[in-house]
């Protein structure tokens, strides 16, 4: 990123970000389904979600559910996506660790438009850090 960026007066090397999860959960799912797990933004990555939740829709093995506000769907979309409890709000740190818990495996999706070029070779994907974290018995 710094090769990327240059050096600049203001920039800072973050480290241990995010921090460690204040607890391990060992949630059970109620559904027999694959659950993946996307938390984050939903303007850019929103279209891109959308179309895989649709594509998966009628899969009887896998679920999706997302968390993060201001989605870039329309509004038939997030009426569906709030009634099938797919879409969830940001969420207090102790609720959203435990629906971390839930997952079988989470998305973490990159854009590999030209426009979006710069943004993505300056951009570590952080959640990864939180992902890892999660050891679903």
């Amino acid at each position: 990123m710094r090769d990327e960026l240059g050096k600049h007066k203001a920039s800072y090397i973050l480290n241990r970000v995010p921090g460690e999860f204040n607890k391990k959960y060992n949630i059970k799912t109620k559904t027999n389904k694959f659950k993946v797990l996307y938390f984050g933004n939903l303007w850019d990555y929103g279209p891109m979600l959308e179309e895989l939740i649709v594509a998966a829709r009628n899969n009887k093995t896998i679920q999706f559910e997302v968390r993060g506000n201001n989605p870039n769907w329309n509004k038939e979309f997030k009426e569906t996506m709030e009634k099938t409890n797919q879409w969830l709000p940001f969420a207090p740190r102790e609720e959203y660790e435990k629906w971390m818990f839930t997952a079988e495996a989470f998305l973490i999706p990159m854009l590999f438009e030209e426009k979006y070029k710069r943004r993505m070779v300056t951009s570590f994907p952080s959640k990864i850090a939180e992902c890892v974290q999660v050891e679903n018995q």
